[in-house]
């Protein structure tokens, strides 16, 4: 098993700017140092997959601050086959 930090350090080190998601913010947090400490860029988005409007609300504000989002890692750990926006 992949360990999620290492796959955004691979990300940041590429040049990507990452929003990492998650939903405890203590977790979020260390993740997003790991980054910045990198000399990297990354902010944390905190919010549950789960909840369909907090998922919309991370999106618009995905569109409103970022313009867009190019890459997509899916480590949610549920298996759910419905469009991701939609």
């Amino acid at each position: 098993m992949i360990d999620a930090n290492e796959v955004l350090k691979a990300l940041a080190g590429s040049g990507a700017f990452v929003l990492v998601h998650g939903r405890n913010s203590e977790r979020l947090n260390r993740a997003v140092a790991i980054i910045n400490s990198m000399r990297k860029s990354a902010l944390p988005l905190q919010f549950d997959v789960s909840d369909e409007i907090t998922v919309q609300n991370a999106f618009s504000e995905i569109r409103e601050k970022h313009g867009r989002l190019d890459i997509l890692v899916n480590n949610v750990g549920m298996r759910d086959r419905r469009k991701l926006l939609g």
